[in-house]
């Protein structure tokens, strides 16, 4: 890889995989859902854009006495397959997966402030989620996230007199 990734990509896998990205140098994010074959169009087209610039990471399916929530195991682990291969073929890095939990960090009224909210599009919503709790933790984080969420917020301020 000749540079660090730039682009970050989280992935809701599914029968329905929501995808969102976002790209740390132009502040550009975009999200979407896709069956299996849209999806590996999706990923080969983000491979081609952006080479050597990305890492995914995607939602950790554990699969529980109870079942299944929404996405039967097969699904989830064709769609987490799929971007395993991606991963391999454009030698893209693969971010730690996250429990479903994790996304409540990326709530939904923060991604209405941002404009990434999609209404009728869940999965690219849960997959924005978990993108946005990605960048919440970053430090920096990401002046485009800061100043939207938290304006007036001074990284330099002090509280001491």
């Amino acid at each position: 890889m000749s540079e660090d990734p730039t682009v970050t990509v989280w992935a809701d896998p599914g029968l329905m995989t929501g995808l969102a990205g976002y790209d740390l140098t132009t502040g550009l994010f975009w999200s979407g859902q896709y069956g299996p074959e849209e999806l590996r169009r999706k990923l080969d087209e983000l491979g081609k854009e952006y080479p050597g610039r990305i890492a995914i990471g995607y939602e950790r399916f554990i699969v529980t006495s109870g079942g299944a929530r929404g996405s039967t195991p097969e699904h989830a682990h064709r769609a987490i397959q799929i971007i395993d291969s991606f991963a391999s073929q454009y030698v893209v890095p693969t971010l730690k997966p996250q429990p479903s939990s994790a996304r409540k960090l990326g709530q939904t009224v923060y991604l209405r402030r941002l404009g990434w909210y999609k209404p009728a599009r869940g999965h690219a919503n849960d997959a924005a989620q978990h993108l946005l709790a990605d960048l919440l933790k970053r430090r920096p984080m990401p002046p485009g996230i800061r100043g939207k969420l938290f304006p007036g917020y001074n990284p330099g301020a002090t509280i001491s007199p």
